[in-house]
């Protein structure tokens, strides 16, 4: 993170697309944007992994009522 504040040609601001495809749903888009500049001045800041991310698109496919994704 330090990097990319003390370096302008690092981007700190990313569009993010996850498409959710099932047998009962068409497909819905969800896009988000990832803004790294919120982060900017805090002393600790949590980095997640694949597993999280994993993690996170089990639980919008179960609230979703999907059963796989």
């Amino acid at each position: 993170m330090v990097a990319r504040y003390e370096n302008p040609d690092i981007e700190r601001s990313y569009e993010a697309t996850v498409t959710l495809r099932s047998d009962r749903k068409a497909e819905e888009p969800l896009t988000q944007i990832l803004d790294l500049d919120v982060y900017f001045g805090y002393l600790i800041v949590n980095e997640y992994g694949l597993h999280h991310i994993a993690k996170t698109l089990r639980a919008w496919a179960e609230k979703s009522g999907t059963s796989s994704f």
